[in-house]
């Protein structure tokens, strides 16, 4: 799954709990070193960090998205004049 061509269609709580396991997976060889409630709070926090920014930059893009369009083809009328 391509999460980020994905992020658009998914909610904030979604994209918090896929980075909290990512994370989680991670950092997975640091969980024996902190207690399980620290560690879980210190992830969790880190990443409520990390989503608001994804989902600012993620509505960023999709407001340049939008913005972008193409160019209008202007023709050329040369053909209506007599010579």
């Amino acid at each position: 799954m391509d999460t980020i061509s994905t992020i658009d269609k998914i909610s904030k709580k979604e994209i918090r709990q896929l980075l909290y396991n990512k994370l989680a997976q991670a950092l997975v060889e640091f969980r024996p070193l902190i207690k399980r409630k620290k560690f879980d709070n210190k992830v969790s926090k880190a990443t409520k960090l990390f989503a608001d920014d994804i989902i600012k930059a993620s509505r960023k893009s999709r407001v340049k998205r939008k913005k972008i369009s193409k160019p209008e083809i202007v023709q050329d009328y040369d053909d209506d004049v007599d010579d």
